[in-house]
């Protein structure tokens, strides 16, 4: 029941008001209920009384998007990749930088940071291919996922090969992925 949860947690901030993390789930519960003007001064609200507070800063960073406030969004992702600097909080940054229509300066940054490990991780893998998506580096997109033989490994290589007009190569690599995903629906 969120208005329940919206009047206890107004009523903690009220006898104890400096708990970030109240606002923070007040912040939540606000956007969940649709109330995104009210949700996101919540949020500012527990990276004031805690600037160093991580969970605070990706709930501001979650109230700026579907506002497209990327700006907003970018300043609360650098804060986190500065208190966090693992490779998910840079990725989500270099995914707002691009998703804002930014340069892939934030991604080759991000990029020169990684050792050779790092850069073949999963989680990298996962933000490289991201990129590569959003910066239409349709031979990059191929590359990471030529082995990947699952339906949406297979369907990410062909949509890559059809957009660089590889139809014939397309629909070479969608029709295993057709047969596995048929299989799949049957069992």
């Amino acid at each position: 029941d969120y208005a329940r949860a919206v009047e206890d947690y107004e009523r903690v901030i009220r006898l104890q008001p400096g708990l970030p993390e109240v606002y923070t789930a007040l912040a939540v519960v606000q956007r969940r209920q649709g109330k995104w003007r009210e949700a996101l001064p919540t949020a500012r609200k527990a990276v004031e009384i805690d600037p160093k507070y991580v969970s605070g800063w990706l709930n501001v960073r979650n109230g700026t998007i579907p506002g497209r406030r990327y700006d907003e969004a970018l300043a609360a992702d650098r804060r986190i990749a500065e208190l966090e600097p693992t490779i998910a909080n840079r990725g989500r940054l270099i995914y707002d930088a691009l998703r804002a229509g930014r340069s892939a300066d934030e991604f080759n940054a991000w990029r020169a940071t990684l050792t050779p490990a790092e850069f073949q991780s999963g989680e990298a893998v996962a933000v490289r291919r991201t990129a590569a998506t959003l910066l239409g580096d349709y031979d990059e997109m191929i590359r990471l996922d030529q082995s990947d033989l699952s339906p949406a490994g297979s369907l990410a290589v062909a949509w890559a090969l059809a957009a660089k007009g590889d139809l014939p190569a397309a629909r070479a690599r969608l029709g295993p992925a057709i047969e596995e995903t048929r299989k799949r629906l049957e069992t």
